[in-house]
């Protein structure tokens, strides 16, 4: 998000093609950019639920952090 919002690159397609990532995947999980606070604690101090996973979150992030 650091290079879209800088202006270094200006497109996930750029960031894609220099990383050898799918676009798609790129936008994905540029999601988690803007988890909730909380998750990301609750990753970090390991307790968040076992199952937490990358493609878990990226398929269900609320739009609101309250949710």
């Amino acid at each position: 998000m650091e290079t879209i919002i800088s202006g270094t690159k200006t497109s996930f397609d750029e960031i894609a093609m220099e990383e050898h990532l799918a676009e798609r995947y790129v936008r994905r999980l540029a999601q988690l950019a803007f988890l909730s606070p909380k998750i990301v604690e609750a990753i970090e101090n390991s307790s968040a639920p076992a199952g937490l996973t990358v493609s878990r979150l990226t398929q269900s992030i609320p739009y609101a952090w309250t949710q």
